[in-house]
């Protein structure tokens, strides 16, 4: 399945909600430096905090799901959000799900499709999501719950006027909640490291080795995306040319497999002045020639721009795979005699849309 994390949470409506993660053994939850545990977190107007490791919980492995509702509300309004398939397509994607209390599905019309299922079932990609309270545009028109009352068909028993209520209570909280992908919503000076699986091949060891549990390393590629542009460094069938390439097409490749993005923090240089370190500090001293699959490749420069840019460093789970080929290339014999035949892979470059 998916993994669906909250990296945000937002607050610019005049209510006042609250979240309740769900129990899960791998995670500790933090909303700014607050632990989140199994009381409810409220969310005032006005509020806006980055979140850790707060993972929306898979529908068939949780008992309450992740829960939001309004403060001062019925209690029997809350919602429910998990990770799970739907029947619209099948069941082949993923969705953000809602559901009443009872585990009702729920306000269909605001469930998020969150990426195709993998086919192992516990291990995929993730998405990282920021969730945005807002008050409903025209708050005075009928909302979906008046809706379905109004053409509730005659023939059917007439739906309880407290259980109308709540249902109506619920619809709103619905309204008010927005998930929104991050890299939609964030400043434009954030910086992202935008992750990719080598090939599809390595897709499936990846995602065992790399997954929401466990953290050790993989084959990836790595490129750099700010102000709304991908940086990547390729070896180049003329080894003059400069391995720098440039897509105006971020998280998108013929050859690589989009994986994930890391948010790496926003930098404090305008465009203009990215423009400048690329052309005085990157492109002079990263030419082709001097592409190495080990010792100086795609997450190399990657490391390079973002300490150039003042942000966060590349992850270590990124960097595991070729630390660790450069540690065993450095062992006397016989791990030496590979150096002697390792020349790397032609990796070509990124089209310029």
């Amino acid at each position: 399945m998916v993994v669906c994390q909250l990296v945000r949470i937002r607050n610019v409506s005049s209510s006042t909600f609250f979240v309740v993660s769900a129990k899960d053994p791998f995670y500790a939850p933090r909303i700014g430096d607050q632990l989140c545990g199994e009381d409810a977190f409220e969310i005032p107007p006005g509020f806006d905090s980055a979140c850790e490791a707060f993972v929306v919980p898979w529908a068939a492995t949780t008992m309450s799901g992740l829960i939001i509702g309004e403060v001062g509300a019925a209690e029997g309004s809350k919602l429910r959000c998990c990770v799970g398939p739907c029947e619209i397509d099948g069941g082949s994607t993923d969705w953000l799900r809602l559901h009443l209390t009872s585990w009702e599905a729920f306000a269909l019309e605001h469930w998020l499709p969150l990426g195709q299922r993998h086919f192992l079932g516990a291990i995929g990609g993730v998405v990282e999501l920021q969730l945005t309270f807002r008050d409903p545009l025209g708050s005075g028109s009928p909302s979906a719950a008046d809706a379905e009352l109004a053409h509730q068909p005659s023939w059917e028993k007439p739906m309880d006027p407290v259980e109308a209520e709540l249902r109506k209570a619920s619809q709103h909280i619905a309204e008010c909640m927005h998930f929104e992908r991050e890299s939609f919503c964030a400043p434009a000076n954030t910086v992202f490291l935008n992750v990719y699986d080598l090939a599809s091949a390595a897709s499936i060891p990846n995602a065992m080795l790399c997954n929401s549990v466990v953290k050790s390393f993989g084959a990836f590629h790595a490129a750099v995306e700010i102000y709304g542009e991908e940086w990547g460094f390729y070896r180049q069938a003329d080894p003059t040319e400069c391995g720098i390439c440039r897509s105006r097409q971020p998280r998108r490749h013929h050859v690589h497999v989009y994986r994930q993005s890391v948010n790496l923090g926003t930098t404090r240089f305008t465009d203009w002045q990215v423009w400048d370190l690329i052309r005085d500090q990157i492109i002079p001293y990263w030419p082709g020639s001097r592409y190495d699959l080990i010792h100086c490749n795609c997450i190399h420069f990657a490391e390079a721009f973002a300490q150039l840019l003042e942000v966060q460093p590349v992850p270590p789970w990124v960097r595991g795979l070729h630390e660790t080929g450069a540690a065993l290339l450095r062992v006397p014999w016989p791990f030496s005699m590979l150096t002697s035949g390792s020349s790397g892979t032609n990796e070509q470059s990124q089209a310029n849309a």
